[in-house]
């Protein structure tokens, strides 16, 4: 990937996870990391790439579909505050709202002004809608 990002990627270890499904599938990682940096750059994605907020306990975050084509999303929250893209996640629909995700995602949080550790976010599967 490209190391001029504007966001600091951020993958968690869900992320990581399911990139690692991904790949044994078969998906094009290429793709998918050409995504991350457009995001990461700051270029808004291709129109066909569906990009969309999520919706309920989730509806900070926002997820686009892997080359405008098919059953493959990227979970994502870009944050100004710290320049930071989370990565959450990728899959199919499917394996994001009704698959097997970690029993708990931890994000961790930053001060914006120092940069030091300020505490972590927690999700459980049930905050998953989509």
């Amino acid at each position: 990937m490209n190391e001029n990002h504007v966001y600091t990627v951020f993958p968690s270890s869900s992320y990581k996870q399911t990139r690692k499904l991904a790949k044994k599938q078969g998906l094009d990682m290429d793709l998918l990391d050409w995504g991350i940096d457009q995001l990461a750059q700051d270029v808004p994605l291709p129109l066909d790439w569906k990009n969309h907020q999520l919706k309920g306990n989730m509806k900070r975050f926002r997820g686009c579909h892997i080359g405008g084509a098919g059953d493959w999303l990227l979970v994502y929250e870009k944050r100004s505050t710290g320049m930071v893209l989370y990565l959450l996640g990728t899959g199919s629909h499917a394996e994001i709202k009704y698959g097997e995700p970690p029993k708990e995602i931890l994000i961790p949080r930053y001060d914006p002004a120092t940069g030091n550790p300020a505490g972590v976010e927690r999700y459980t599967p049930s905050d998953f809608g989509h």
